[in-house]
């Protein structure tokens, strides 16, 4: 190399180098983060170098670390294309991101580095007898026809699998589709978790993050973003109904929005844009119910409720188990190729934003209404028949203020209304959720900044 080279700054204040150099340096792949590391191809992506590596990467493109070759200044041709390179390869964040492949990616504003991409399985036409079995027997449910709730299943795992899939293979033209989260409920050994760590699992990528943590209160959520799946069980079922309320409006910002803020200890905070699909696996007891959010209109097409039955051919020894997950891990190839080409009945109603189908399992809406304290002050209107006769054209109408003052009044001795709300808001929210619930029980109306809520007998 020329030992006249020169290390030059332009007006924008960025290090250029040497015509030479600017030719030898167009191939090389380093990059440099925020935190002061370096970032060189490994064999499945990225990994971490120190400085005295990334400076030996360098000189297989040529430059010398030869004192022998150094400019007027003193910098050696290694440094000069590492000050280069940090300048001009600065990336804001590096490291793992869900539904990205390996590699450099605009995103917002920030240039930022995935260094391991996520692996789907990979579709190869087949048949996937056992694992279709294994869903379409456990989500079966013969009251309910319209829709099965296999297809609404089926509908929304391609929609999640085709999304990513889209965004791997053309990660520049992909566009962000919103998925609503998939709680499963049913009794305790039906095949649930079977369905999520042997099927949805390895389908997704291989790993999966717990969100739990992050929705009771969200901080340091950078696990949840690089895995596609995001999973909870009811063994962190919250203890109160504040914390499933907050839970659900953290719910979702996290499946809701294409830009989501990594925040990690010891690090800034960071906005992302991963592609992930939470899941919510519970028994039917109404304590395990509690890992699900309370029923709101607004949570209404951002979550869906499958009732789920034990599945059919379930092992029943450790060698059928070790056949039976052999053959599941087997078909999963085949059942990729199924969701990749799968296309609901021109029959079945879209949601327009997620298009998939949103359904709520009537059994599993009425036991968490049921669990509501909005059910239960319906119960309390009806006993203490705070709606004078029981015509049809009998109703009471007020304020939440109003309503508050007559239900006191109506209260027994044991004060069962008294100790419901913490507050008058709270009784306001409550009977706001009651017309969202029950409109034909309970109707809410403005009166200027007032206000009003008409309630009817039973």
């Amino acid at each position: 190399m020329d030992s006249d080279s020169t290390l030059l700054i332009g007006q924008n204040g960025l290090i250029n180098l040497s015509e030479l150099e600017m030719d030898m340096v167009k191939d090389v792949h380093l990059y440099y983060d925020g935190g002061g590391r370096w970032f060189g191809p490994s064999r499945d992506g990225f990994a971490v170098m120190k400085d005295s590596q990334a400076a030996t990467y360098l000189t297989y493109y040529g430059f010398s670390k030869s004192d022998k070759q150094s400019n007027s200044l003193g910098q050696k041709p290694v440094e000069r294309a590492m000050l280069y390179l940090k300048q001009r390869n600065q990336v804001a964040y590096a490291g793992p991101l869900a539904g990205y492949p390996a590699g450099i990616h605009q995103c917002g504003a920030d240039k930022i580095l995935v260094t391991e991409g996520t692996k789907l399985i990979k579709p190869e036409k087949g048949d996937c007898p056992k694992i279709r079995e294994l869903i379409e027997s456990m989500l079966a449910d013969v009251s309910q026809k319209k829709p099965m709730q296999s297809t609404v299943f089926y509908t929304l795992l391609a929609a999640r699998y085709n999304t990513l899939l889209e965004r791997l293979e053309n990660p520049s033209l992909a566009i962000f589709r919103f998925c609503p989260a998939l709680a499963l409920v049913g009794p305790k050994g039906c095949g649930k978790s079977a369905l999520i760590d042997l099927v949805l699992k390895p389908l997704l990528g291989g790993r999966a993050a717990d969100p739990t943590s992050f929705l009771n209160e969200p901080k340091f959520n950078k696990d949840l973003f690089l895995t596609p799946l995001l999973v909870m069980d009811d063994k962190g079922s919250p203890p109160t109904l504040a914390i499933r309320r907050q839970r659900g409006e953290n719910l979702k910002d996290l499946i809701w929005k294409e830009e989501q803020r990594m925040e990690g200890k010891g690090m800034d905070a960071l906005p992302l844009r991963p592609v992930r699909w939470l899941i919510m696996a519970c028994n039917t007891e109404d304590s395990a119910l509690q890992i699900l959010p309370t029923l709101t209109d607004s949570l209404a097409d951002k979550i869906v409720h499958l009732l789920c039955k034990q599945a059919d051919w379930l092992p029943s020894s450790h060698a059928e188990s070790d056949q039976w997950v052999k053959d599941l891990r087997a078909e999963l190839p085949a059942f990729a190729w199924f969701l990749k080409n799968y296309k609901p009945s021109k029959a079945a109603k879209l949601d327009p934003r997620s298009r998939v189908i949103i359904f709520h399992h009537p059994a599993i809406s009425e036991k968490l209404r049921g669990m509501q304290p909005e059910m239960k002050l319906l119960g309390l209107i009806d006993h203490y028949k705070l709606v004078d006769g029981d015509k049809e054209t009998a109703f009471w109408t007020g304020s939440a203020t109003e309503f508050n003052e007559r239900m006191i009044e109506l209260d027994d001795e044991h004060g069962v209304y008294r100790g419901m709300f913490s507050s008058l808001n709270a009784v306001g929210r409550a009977l706001m959720e009651l017309s969202n619930v029950c409109p034909e029980r309970v109707k809410h109306s403005n009166h200027g900044n007032t206000s009003k809520y008409t309630i009817k007998p039973a």
